[in-house]
């Protein structure tokens, strides 16, 4: 059994974005109170684009197209199990956008793997400096806390931290 945790970029989105990219990145740290409507309303439009997407996507475009899956599939040896008790976390930051595109993967991924869920660790943005640093500790802390008890129950920690095909096994 496999503990993979996977941090959430925003690819998906802006991949699609096209004109649209550099709204994307002007609004790339914000929560959703804080961004006007029409900003809401493509984000909106490009997480349900993207959904249909991948809903019926080859393993190859799946790969192309989020950074995120294109590792977890790598370390599936190009391909996924029909069904498997591995665990998937993946780490989204504290955005509109990111919770948005962790969405996404998480209902991709939970169509092989039901054990799937997201983390996102408060502040986890780059606003803020001092509230980029403590979330980072906070997810350091939670690490510490949280998966030596899936080692011990047995689970292979891998932290996909590329968004590539290579990923790196905890020691």
């Amino acid at each position: 059994m496999r503990l993979v945790l996977s941090p959430v970029g925003t690819s998906i989105l802006t991949n699609q974005a096209g004109e649209h990219r550099s709204t994307l990145n002007e609004y790339a740290n914000a929560q959703e109170q804080d961004m006007p409507q029409n900003v809401i309303g493509l984000v909106g439009e490009l997480h349900n684009k993207a959904l249909e997407k991948l809903d019926t996507a080859s393993l190859s475009e799946l790969q192309r197209d989020s950074a995120e899956l294109n590792g977890i599939i790598g370390l599936y040896d190009n391909n996924l199990p029909e069904q498997s008790n591995d665990m998937h976390i993946l780490v989204a930051t504290d955005t509109y956008q990111g919770k948005a595109t962790a969405g996404i993967v998480e209902k991709v991924l939970k169509k092989h793997f039901v054990n799937t869920q997201t983390y996102t660790p408060q502040g986890l943005n780059t606003n803020s400096k001092t509230a980029f640093l403590e979330a980072i500790k906070d997810l350091l802390k939670w690490c510490d806390e949280t998966l030596p008890g899936y080692r011990t129950a047995g689970y292979e920690i891998i932290f996909n931290l590329t968004g590539a095909s290579k990923v790196c096994k905890a020691i």
